[in-house]
Order: C-alpha cells, then structure tokens, then sequence
C-alpha cells in the first residue's frame, strides 16, 4: 500500500517537473523564433517600417535640384506640385512644403512641394506733393504729412524775396506725384542774404553809389557838415560802419565833407 502511495507522488511529481521545463524551453527558445499572432496587429512588415521612420527636413527657401539629394539621402523622394506666387523667397526656390518640417514619415516616402514664381505685383499708392511755397514752415509741415507724406530733412538758405522761416521750395518739386510715405527735404529760408559794408571814406559820392550798388545796398540819409580838413564832396563818415554784416537791401547813410554851410537832403 506505501509503495503504491511512494509511486504515484513521484509519478506526480515528475510529470509537473517535465511541464516546467517543457514550458522554461518554450518560452525562452522557441517562442521567439515564432511570428507574433495575427490577433496582436503587429507583423514583421510593421516592425520593420516602424524601425524605419525618417523625419521630414526643412526644404523652405531651397532650390529643388538641391532639395531633391537631400531627401533621397533620407529613402525619401521628392515631387513638384507646381508654383505659387510669393513675394517673401526667390523665384524658383522651394515655398512650401507637405508634410512639414519635422514631420515623419517611412522610407521611401513622398515629399510634395510647390516652388516660388513670380510675385504679386503691389500697386503703389501714388499722391502729390503740394504746393507749400511762401508757407510758415509749420504749415508746410502739415500738409506734407497729411498728403501722406514724411519729412525727410529740413535745410536753410539765404533768400532775398522770401522771410525768414518760410517754405522757399521742396525736393522733389512740388506737385511731382510720389509713391505714398516718400520723404520730402523742404527748404526753409533764413532770411535775405548778408553782405559786407563797403568802405565809401575817402570816396566820393558817385563812386561811392557804385559800390552800394554792387554789394547790393542802397544810399541812405546824405548829410553835408563843413569841413577844412577834406576836399569837397568826399565822403567823411558812413553808418552802417565798413565791414559790418547787413542784409541786401540795406540803406548806407553817409557824411559829406562841404566848404558851405551844412545842408540836408
């Protein structure tokens, strides 16, 4: 009755020692040859393209010739859909792309890209400088900036005719048409031009007129007082002084040298 009991525990106990190692032997030598069950979605075709992704690079602003070794350095390849205006990359560089950079995508995968054409052509805006000659320069000011325009510097001359800090011209001229935000140089004058004094003493009174007339001045108050020092009709005395700085147009009063009694004119 023992030895029957002894034989069947061993019995047992050798059949759940050859089930382990049946199973040890299973699980680490023959399973992994085996292919995944179709159940798991997983083949040997997905984990082998799953190995094989390769990202997209960035091909924006490049030329296609270039662009085309790129991605065949990659198991990609690369079509031209066409082109598109643009006005931001040179005409027949690359301007867009799909999928975009960064993207992944198999070997052998397919990049599509558009190159750049021409560009739109913008339709300036154009308007007219107006006429702002003989204006306070503030006044000038705005109406330049409300036709749409900026000022682009401010420069002073010597003007005979017209006063000091008005508008004497524009550059470009005024009415010129010019496209929209052009700046404009105005030309603001400084008051009339200055001129040297002549010395006239020692002089007499027509040569002395001539050279007023010269500098561009003109003969002021004549006053005749007696002298024995001078010859007659020489001039004695003149105010403003030689060599002072006055504007054109200024008058020159002079003294006269007489034998007689003083005269005025």
């Amino acid at each position: 009755m023992i030895d029957a009991v002894k034989i069947i525990w061993i019995s047992l106990f050798m059949s759940i020692l050859s089930a382990v190692i049946i199973c040890f032997g299973f699980y680490f030598f023959i399973m992994p040859k085996l292919p995944p069950p179709a159940s798991w979605g997983i083949t040997k075709e997905t984990t082998k393209e799953t190995k094989l992704k390769v990202e997209v690079p960035d091909l924006k602003g490049v030329h296609p010739n270039q662009a085309k070794l790129t991605v065949e350095q990659k198991g990609l390849f690369l079509v031209v859909d066409g082109e598109e205006p643009s006005n931001e990359y040179p005409r027949g560089v690359i301007v867009r792309q799909s999928p975009f950079p960064g993207s992944v995508l198999p070997e052998g995968g397919i990049i599509h890209v558009y190159i750049a054409g021409e560009g739109e052509k913008k339709v300036e805006e154009m308007v007219k400088i107006p006429f702002v000659k003989g204006l306070q320069f503030s006044a000038a000011q705005n109406q330049i900036i409300s036709a749409g325009l900026v000022i682009g510097g401010i420069k002073k001359e010597n003007n005979d005719s017209i006063p000091k800090e008005y508008v004497i011209r524009t550059l470009p001229p005024e009415g010129s048409s010019v496209t929209k935000n052009t700046p404009i140089t105005i030309f603001v004058s400084s008051g009339a031009s200055l001129v040297t004094v002549p010395n006239l003493v020692g002089k007499y009174f027509p040569q002395a007129l001539s050279l007023l007339e010269q500098k561009g001045l003109d003969a002021g108050k004549v006053r005749r007082i007696l002298s024995t020092e001078h010859p007659e009709n020489m001039i004695i005395d003149q105010s403003p002084r030689a060599g002072e700085k006055v504007s054109k147009g200024t008058k020159v009063d002079i003294v006269i040298a007489t034998v007689e009694e003083e005269l005025y004119y």
